[in-house]
């Protein structure tokens, strides 16, 4: 099961994030609560351990110069772009042509994007809630659960995602992987107590 945690925007988070186990630390450089800049990405990648995780930058709707700018600098270098907005598929494609890592496209738990699943040429999913990533709000389990044996896609769990639900969801939908943020958080900072609970309980389940 591949853990990605994401929302990071403080050295002190990152230095807790050396510690827990998970694959995957997501920088938000879309518009949001957790949004960080370029420069603010470098200082945090040095304090990063970056020999056990993989570095996924999250944007929206943003311009292709402006997404490869920050995927391609030698000082970020992202192992993963997660596109979260209207994105279309010439959209990803020409990003293709510039970017050598991973495409990873984000669509709400809406029927009318569920449908379409298999239709984008992206390396992973995120099935998201139906508003805006990093909301707390959960996806639509039901609906996932319905569509689950047509996906083509491996697909990551989003949406909502916490200490009390993450099990329950993992055992509805099956997906390849789990994606939180705002699960991770007490009064709007990273917690590292719900972190090492959380990596536990998923890893425990695995065994």
């Amino acid at each position: 099961m591949l853990i990605k945690l994401c929302g990071f925007t403080k050295v002190e988070e990152i230095e807790l994030f050396n510690n827990i186990k998970a694959d995957y630390l997501g920088f938000v450089f879309a518009r949001s609560k957790r949004q960080i800049d370029k420069i603010q990405a470098k200082i945090l990648l040095q304090s990063l351990d970056r020999s056990k995780v993989k570095v996924v930058g999250v944007f929206s709707d943003q311009s292709l110069d402006f997404v490869i700018d920050i995927a391609n600098d030698k000082l970020i270098a992202l192992d993963v772009i997660q596109l979260h907005g209207k994105e279309d598929r010439a959209y990803i494609a020409a990003l293709k042509n510039s970017f050598k890592g991973e495409i990873w496209k984000a669509i709400p738990s809406l029927e009318e994007y569920v449908k379409n699943y298999n239709t984008w040429e992206v390396d992973k999913m995120i099935i998201d809630s139906v508003v805006n990533g990093g909301s707390g709000q959960k996806a639509n389990w039901q609906l996932i659960s319905q569509y689950r044996n047509n996906f083509k896609i491996p697909f990551i769990l989003a949406g909502g995602l916490n200490k009390d639900n993450i099990i329950d969801g993992i055992r509805k939908v099956d997906p390849i992987g789990v994606d939180l943020s705002s699960g991770l958080e007490v009064a709007g900072k990273k917690d590292s107590h719900l972190m090492l609970e959380i990596i536990r309980k998923v890893r425990d389940y695995e065994k």
